[in-house]
């Protein structure tokens, strides 16, 4: 077995309005082979109402995973809100480009979604099998 190389990237904090993609966090990598790991986690806003979060793993555009959560809203000067850690994993082989993570919520108008915490760790490996 030969060298293992890891790279690793670190979001911040992103603000999501309904009906939008964004990019929490992106790393780009040699061609290689990679065994993939990534999370981020979403938090409502006190003003949405319980939108469904969902962010994916994508890898050169391409879907390698996804997790999906309906987020219960706090209530102004009660609950907290819920917050959702999403995990994400996959396997890449002969690919060199972008690794992203990318979120998105259903909720209309102006409320938010917050993503934060996101990171994506890619390890090059010889070969997957």
């Amino acid at each position: 077995m030969g060298l293992t190389t890891a790279f690793s990237e670190r979001g911040g904090f992103v603000e999501m309005l309904g009906g939008q993609t964004y990019t929490i966090v992106s790393k780009t990598v040699p061609l290689g082979s990679y065994v993939i790991n990534a999370k981020v986690q979403v938090k409502a806003d006190v003003f949405t109402e319980d939108p469904r979060a969902e962010c994916r793993l994508e890898a050169g555009g391409t879907t390698l995973d996804r997790a999906d959560e309906i987020l219960n809203s706090p209530d102004v000067g009660g609950d907290p809100a819920e917050s959702e850690t999403f995990p994400l994993q996959a396997t890449v082989s002969n690919f060199g480009g972008d690794i992203e993570v990318k979120c998105a919520h259903d909720d209309d108008g102006d409320e938010s979604v917050y993503a934060t915490q996101a990171v994506i760790t890619a390890i090059r490996v010889d070969a997957i099998r």
